[in-house]
């Protein structure tokens, strides 16, 4: 019989999350990422569910909102890189694909077809 062991610190543990641009105080716990909240982000948690359904697997799922008051978002690897100097042109592709891809599936969003706008900016 196997048995695991798990530090239940990993799940609990608080790690400060550094190099975003915008929120200050987001922290990893586990798997996910808890963001303080702000401002009333009903429609953002519905645009994370709209993409989720959207099958688009580059944005964060909304997982709903801690004891504390932040939402919990399932955590997505990668870095935010310091500036925003040149990139090559592979690096610059991709990143318009992936703009392409979360511009695509917003179209039929509900609060972007109300605005009559043509898409929902990330801005974050």
């Amino acid at each position: 019989m196997l048995s695991f062991l798990v530090d239940v610190r990993s799940l609990t543990e608080e790690i400060e999350l550094t190099g975003g641009r915008v929120t200050a105080g987001v922290v990893r716990v586990g798997e996910t990422v808890r963001r303080p909240i702000s401002a009333d982000r009903q429609q953002v948690h519905a645009l994370l569910q709209h993409l989720e359904a959207a099958a688009l697997t580059s944005t964060p799922r909304f997982l709903g909102v801690d004891d504390r008051g932040r939402e919990i978002l399932s955590f997505l690897p990668g870095t935010v890189p310091r500036d925003l100097g040149h990139y090559d042109d592979a690096t610059l592709f991709d990143a318009a694909a992936l703009l392409r891809q979360f511009h695509d599936a917003t179209t039929d969003f509900p609060a972007v077809a109300a605005a009559a706008a043509e898409v929902m900016c990330h801005n974050d």
